[in-house]
């Protein structure tokens, strides 16, 4: 499962579990109740324990605290603080000019349905957590888009119970 993994040219070799997280990972984890977010959490306490190493892009965090401030949730604002910067569990990447600079390549070339149907890898925050997991070689990209596709050498997995399991058994 840990292998090489190759975007627009760009290959990146994975020595270690590099598992990147998408939005609604973090989403099922703190806004579900359940067999999934029981998994997701168990998911965040492996990368607590050093057991494997979860990343996610800083617009992970934009996106995510946009429902907390809305709604005046203090709680569930400090629960994703907490989980994405204070536990230090969770590696936050910044957007840097080289993931917006692949990301415009990744895009260009991603968007195969037309003005009418446009592919859903051609949506900038899409391309960007796509890119972001890539050049920081992730194996695994964890996330509930079905319509999102990935590059060959990268593994989608949904936040369900039964692949974080399985996912948490191989490390």
């Amino acid at each position: 499962m840990f292998a090489r993994c190759a975007l627009n040219g760009l290959i990146v070799s994975v020595d270690a579990p590099r598992l990147y997280v998408d939005t609604n990972g973090f989403i099922v984890a703190f806004e579900t109740v359940g067999d999934a977010s029981d998994a997701m959490k168990q998911l965040l306490g492996a990368a607590m324990a050093k057991r494997v190493r979860l990343l996610t892009s800083e617009l992970t965090l934009a996106e995510l605290l946009i429902v907390p401030v809305r709604n005046g949730n203090a709680r569930l604002k400090r629960a994703y603080m907490q989980a994405l910067i204070w536990s230090q569990a969770v590696e936050l990447v910044p957007i840097s000019r080289e993931i917006l600079i692949e990301t415009t390549t990744y895009r260009a070339n991603a968007d195969q349905g037309g003005v009418d149907k446009p592919d859903r890898r051609n949506f900038l925050p899409d391309a960007i957590h796509v890119v972001t997991a890539v050049t920081n070689a992730c194996a695994v990209f964890i996330g509930n888009d079905k319509r999102l596709r990935l590059p060959a050498g990268i593994e989608k997995i949904t936040p369900a119970a039964a692949t974080l399991e399985s996912l948490l058994n191989q490390t």
